[in-house]
């Protein structure tokens, strides 16, 4: 048997052993060539930053686009080329619709360079599906396209907040100032992203215990992703916080602590000095003034009261206190009032209560709050005459220019049909309606300027002459149709006897009467039209003896009672349904043909 010397042996070991480690460190080399290997999207980077170095050394934030150019391709009459203009890339227009919606909430500017040269010239060749047209660097970081394309403004603007100190920092000082104004005001501050969790039962909660301690709230939100935040004056927050009382506390913390009745010393403390601070303010008030209007923003009356008094101020002299109530005070004054709601707005004098709000519109719509301020002398008496003088002018100059005249108040619907009931029957007569508490401030003021008759809302003259006044015997001749038979100068309309339709019915070859909102007669005159027929139509409805006409008609016709009624050559055809049937059997095309109906 064939036997290897020992020292064979050994040599074989040695290079067995050598070829091992060859082999081991070519698979070591190329386990590590394989980790360090760059990504399209990392050779871009770096060779842009090396390209551009200098310049986004010098700016936060840098963007590098590829200007697309379009050209006219050579034409007849043309030897070269024409430019046709000049546009950003898709991905571009992407970036900048992020960056811009991030300077909303930030100062952040950025600087836009066009690198199309060096990328037509380096990078196209090494890219495969031209995301790269447009690439952004946050100080030396590359953000690309497809890092960018996912994301939400938000999102984005979280991402730039993060590789940019200066934002953060912006954030922090301006929730600071809300904290600030919290901290000073006694008041809760719910500090929140965007995407904070739980949200709705923090604003619950922190709703509830204002409604019952009368303790101010407020949100704010950070435009950041970033689970804490410093606050320079109060240290570091997470992100969302509660802030109350110079601390920081979670949404469940302060969930807590309000369930175990740690805040009540803390809320009840606050609300009692609230109570002191506001009772002084409001006392202050009462004495130093003599005539307050109490007006609430959730209180609807408020703007109509406040514009009353604005109106009584500037033209009648009055010198009065507005004072908003808020959910802070509000219920300490209701308290001064002995009414637990429905009392805003109101109004004090002399520091005692005068009026609610009910009382006051009751009192305005009547004219008597006008003469309970005047009997007070709450007015200056020679503002009051010259209003008086000014109405009475006013109102003369109208009566002449006008052959009616509606005087009613901007509350009163009757105008509108007192209007629309005259038009009707004298459409070219002058007329307007006259608002006396809009145009004289007060009722009051113009039943004076038109002394001695004692005026009511609404009232109507007839060429300067008073016709008929007040509400419920304006109603009532409305209803009755009765309103126009009292005027002396309306003209008096044609009405249609039997003998007029008929001699109508004989002066066209067709004819149809019909009223303006029947749906059976538009969809007669459609299918007239769509045959081109000239036919003749009488709005039945539009007649002042409508009710004449549908009779006359029904004996006419020899039966047919409703509308629309149709006439042929005097003949009566029906309604639509009868029309309908007459197209389809073919009778209506030979009475065209034998009549010669189709329009000229």
């Amino acid at each position: 048997m064939f036997r290897l010397r020992r020292s064979t042996k050994a040599l074989i070991n040695r290079v067995g052993l050598v070829i091992l480690l060859v082999l081991a460190f070519l698979q070591f080399r190329s386990f590590f060539s394989k980790k360090t290997e760059e990504t399209p999207e990392e050779t871009f980077s770096r060779l842009v930053l090396q390209e551009y170095k200098n310049s986004i050394g010098s700016n936060d934030i840098n963007v590098f686009h590829f200007l697309i150019i379009s050209y006219v391709a050579p034409s007849f009459g043309f030897f070269f080329s024409q430019l046709l203009g000049v546009q950003d890339s898709f991905e571009f227009k992407n970036f900048e619709k992020l960056l811009e919606a991030s300077s909303k909430s930030t100062d952040i500017t950025w600087n836009k360079s066009d690198y199309a040269t060096f990328y037509e010239n380096i990078l196209k060749p090494l890219e495969t599906d031209d995301s790269m047209k447009a690439i952004l660097f946050v100080k030396n970081i590359p953000i690309t396209y497809k890092q960018i394309k996912p994301l939400t403004s938000q999102q984005f603007l979280s991402k730039l907040t993060s590789l940019l100190p200066s934002v953060q920092k912006r954030f922090e000082v301006e929730a600071d100032k809300f904290m600030q104004k919290a901290d000073s005001s006694n008041s809760i501050l719910i500090i929140h992203s965007q995407n904070s969790k739980e949200m709705d039962e923090a604003k619950e909660l922190v709703v509830s215990l204002g409604k019952k301690y009368n303790i101010l709230h407020n949100f704010h939100q950070i435009n950041s992703d970033l689970p804490f935040a410093n606050s320079k004056v109060y240290g570091k927050y997470s992100i969302p916080s509660i802030f109350f009382q110079k601390r920081f506390y979670s949404f469940p913390e302060f969930s807590d602590a309000s369930k175990n009745g740690s805040l009540e010393p803390i809320l009840s403390k606050i609300k009692r000095d609230l109570e002191s601070k506001l009772e002084l303010e409001f006392s202050k008030i009462l004495t130093e003034n003599k005539v307050i209007l109490l007006l609430s923003s959730t209180a609807s009356g408020s703007i109509h009261s406040y514009k009353v008094f604005e109106n009584y101020k500037n033209h009648f002299g009055l010198s009065y206190k507005p004072v908003w109530v808020d959910d802070s005070n509000s219920k300490l004054i209701k308290s001064k009032l002995g009414k637990s709601d429905g009392d805003f707005p109101c109004i004090f004098i002399n520091g005692d209560f005068f009026l609610d709000y009910d009382s006051f519109a009751d009192q305005f719509a009547q004219g008597t709050l006008f003469e309970s301020f005047e009997a007070k002398s709450l007015f200056n008496s020679e503002a009051v005459e010259q209003q008086v003088n000014r109405v009475k002018k006013e109102l003369s100059e109208l009566l002449k220019s006008n052959k009616y005249l509606i005087t009613s108040t901007s509350d009163n619907h009757l105008a509108g049909y007192i209007k629309a009931s005259i038009s009707k029957a004298d459409p070219s007569a002058a007329m307007s309606i006259y608002n006396a508490d809009e145009s004289a401030y007060d009722i009051t003021i113009a039943k004076r300027a038109l002394k001695p008759i004692d005026l009511e809302f609404p009232a109507l003259f007839e060429s300067g002459e008073l016709v008929v006044m007040g509400e419920t015997k304006i109603r009532s001749l409305l209803s009755s149709e009765r309103l126009i038979s009292l005027l002396k100068d309306v003209p008096i309309p044609k009405q249609h006897s039997k003998e007029t339709l008929i001699d109508l019915i004989k002066s066209y070859k067709m004819i149809m009467f019909s009223k303006t909102y029947c749906p059976y007669c538009r969809g007669a005159k459609q299918l007239l039209d769509k045959h081109n027929l000239d036919y003749h139509v009488l709005e039945v409805n539009l007649e002042p003896n409508q009710m004449d006409i549908k009779h006359y008609l029904t004996e006419i016709s020899g039966g047919h009672s409703s509308f629309p009624s149709i006439f042929i050559m005097q003949q009566s055809k029906g309604g639509l349904s009868d029309l309908m049937q007459l197209e389809s059997s073919g009778e209506l095309k030979s009475l065209v043909e034998k009549y010669d109906l189709v329009k000229k």
